[in-house]
């Protein structure tokens, strides 16, 4: 009975600890083209860094989704890095 409590809390700090990311190559292939950018945002969540037009997601230093947007607000182009 102890063990599985041990592993009950173990899963639940897990989940709770924010360690998962939708900094991902599915959450990218995700995001078209002529999206808006409240579009994005429900498959990223909020953006972590904005600059001209550009917006980026950032996990850590290494891994990163940008889009960037038209005059209109949509997605024109879409990168990735160290995915």
């Amino acid at each position: 009975m102890r063990q599985f409590l041990l592993a009950i809390l173990f899963v639940a700090a897990i989940m709770n600890c924010g360690c998962a990311t939708k900094v991902t190559v599915e959450n990218y292939e995700k995001v078209k083209v002529g999206m808006t950018l409240e579009d994005v945002e429900k498959i990223l969540g909020p953006h972590t860094k904005s600059y001209q037009g550009i917006k980026t997601w950032r996990d850590g230093n290494t891994r990163s989704i940008s889009v960037v947007l038209d005059d209109r607000g949509l997605v024109a182009e879409k990168h990735r890095e160290g995915l």
